[in-house]
């Protein structure tokens, strides 16, 4: 009897401390337990009990938004993806501020009472809520990132700049710059060889140089067309802020500074004017392989400058790959 009465105490104490243990933890480090790719997505009861109720040991970055296809958003799904970049990126950091701060995700979907009790009637929406403010029913204005179209994760890394004072990079793979350079290098040179030169069959079936022409320059008119755009609509030639002006280096919707486009646009216009000669000579069967073999130079010549300009460091641009928040 005696040794059944110890091991219901035991057990007794064991659940105690477990529960002391739980107790004692910080909501922080509950957060903590919680995250999923640096995110914690909150629903309408840990939202309550994180955000709502007590005191809060953190800051936090709250995304309001939708994550299925229950409710229609037509910019929750890059806001998604941009908002977990910034929070990949500012875990990566080696030295963080002498703060708690947590990236929460809040999807209607599993939390509708909470923008029910906040009143919000738009998504997706990022707010700013520091340990010592009270939550209350409407949420502070002066607090809130102003999305822009299209929503880019440096810009949502320069509000978190503004609220913490920190500094994150933002890494981006150029895919528009890979897939025209690869265009540029290697598909043109390859329809040239074997549409004008190395297959009979192809020429004859394909009939005449003119798809040809038409090809390259609609590959080349895709191209411009980005860095028409940004021209017209952003950015600015001259940008100056706190460190100074600068020209030609701030970058565009497309992520494409003007420096960037006027080189690249550059090199588009060589492009299709070595084509166009490539074609006056195609007829004449002793001028064809010296211009199909200038015009792969010129390719060859494209391909030097983006590795240049884009790849390494340089006095005008630091770096296409990254972004300092």
């Amino acid at each position: 009897m005696k040794s059944f009465l110890g091991f219901i105490l035991g057990i007794a104490l064991i659940c105690g401390s477990a529960a002391a243990k739980s107790g004692s933890e910080s909501k922080y480090q509950r957060l903590q337990k919680m995250m999923v790719n640096n995110q914690v997505t909150l629903n309408d009861d840990t939202y309550t009990e994180f955000l709502l109720r007590g005191d809060r040991d953190f800051d936090a970055f709250v995304l309001y938004t939708t994550i299925g296809n229950r409710y229609q958003c037509r910019l929750c799904p890059t806001t998604n993806a941009e908002f977990a970049r910034v929070a990949n990126a500012y875990a990566a950091l080696e030295e963080k501020p002498d703060r708690n701060v947590v990236f929460i995700r809040v999807p209607i979907d599993i939390a509708p009472k909470v923008f029910s009790f906040h009143s919000i009637v738009s998504a997706p929406s990022i707010s700013f809520l520091s340990s010592t403010e009270v939550l209350g029913k409407k949420l502070n204005a002066d607090n809130d990132f102003q999305l822009e179209y299209p929503v880019r994760a440096e810009n949502i890394a320069s509000f978190l700049r503004s609220k913490i004072h920190v500094q994150i990079e933002i890494k981006r793979f150029p895919w528009p710059q890979v897939i025209i350079l690869s265009l540029f290098v290697f598909g043109l040179p390859l329809c040239a060889y074997v549409y004008l030169f190395l297959n009979d069959k192809v020429y004859a079936w394909l009939g005449h140089t003119k798809l040809f022409v038409f090809l390259s320059l609609l590959v080349y008119g895709v191209a411009v067309t980005g860095i028409v755009y940004d021209i017209i609509n952003d950015p600015p030639l001259f940008n100056c802020d706190q460190r100074g002006c600068s020209i030609f280096a701030t970058q565009g919707q497309n992520q494409q500074t003007l420096a960037e486009g006027l080189v690249t646009g550059a090199m588009l216009v060589g492009c299709a004017w070595s084509a166009i000669r490539l074609l006056g000579g195609v007829g004449k069967s002793e001028s064809g392989e010296k211009e199909i073999n200038k015009y792969i130079i010129v390719f060859g010549i494209c391909f030097t400058l983006y590795f240049l300009c884009f790849c390494v460091r340089t006095p005008w641009y630091p770096t296409v790959f990254s972004y300092w928040g």
